[in-house]
């Protein structure tokens, strides 16, 4: 059962780095920036700025939010801290202005782990084809790479695709992946039994699942924006 044990393992890689990438996306610089300009807690901090006493809720608010704010902050990754510096004084010139802008979403940008997860969904869809194809030559071993290669590749090879791409839309992306893995390997594991083409069965519906089910999230997250 070799191919179930790298099913085990390459689950479990896929796993942690999306538990990662979804920690990590909670905690932003325009998150913190908000977070930060909460109507009440400026109130509350100008009242304090010159001088006005504040009533004894008040002041337990305030303690209570600064604190949350530095944890907020302290649990952003770094490069969102950068960019919080770089544009903390363009969005206090939004505040600022005549009328309150409605907030935008952040402009998106592919970052290196969101590469590696389409890269690791790829190989996995290569190896289920080498196994379900029993190819046994040197094209086995290219063949995972290739097609991570192009799952890494698919905002240049299919950019209609990925036109106004968000990050809640690529997280539901992968998020069905990552489910799809689990129930068809699952599925795989239940109607292969102990036959001598389990492994075929666990890496075919895996892959037809978590495809299948990485579309579903996109469409839905996608319909859900546009009500």
């Amino acid at each position: 059962m070799r191919y179930a044990i790298r099913l085990v393992i390459l689950l479990l890689i896929v796993f942690i780095i999306n538990i990662q990438s979804y920690a990590q996306d909670l905690y932003t610089a325009r998150g913190y920036w908000v977070e930060l300009n909460k109507e009440t807690y400026r109130k509350i901090k100008q009242k304090q700025r010159v001088g006005d006493p504040l009533t004894d809720n008040e002041a337990l608010y305030l303690q209570d939010y600064e604190q949350y704010l530095a944890n907020y902050y302290q649990r952003m990754p770094e490069e969102e801290k950068v960019r919080y510096e770089q544009m903390r004084e363009q969005w206090d010139r939004e505040l600022l202005g005549p009328q309150k802008p409605e907030e935008v979403p952040e402009e998106f940008e592919w970052r290196g782990r969101d590469r590696a997860i389409n890269f690791l969904y790829g190989a996995w869809y290569g190896t289920s084809l080498v196994l379900i194809t029993g190819m046994d030559d040197a094209a086995a071993a290219g063949i995972p790479l290739v097609t991570g290669g192009i799952w890494v590749l698919g905002p240049v090879i299919n950019p209609k695709k990925y036109e106004n791409i968000s990050r809640p839309v690529l997280r539901a992306s992968n998020t069905g992946k990552f489910l799809g893995l689990i129930y068809g390997a699952s599925l795989g594991m239940l109607v292969g039994g102990d036959s001598d083409n389990t492994d075929e069965l666990i890496f075919g519906l895996s892959t037809v699942s978590s495809i299948a089910l990485g579309e579903v999230g996109n469409f839905f997250i996608r319909i859900h924006r546009f009500r």
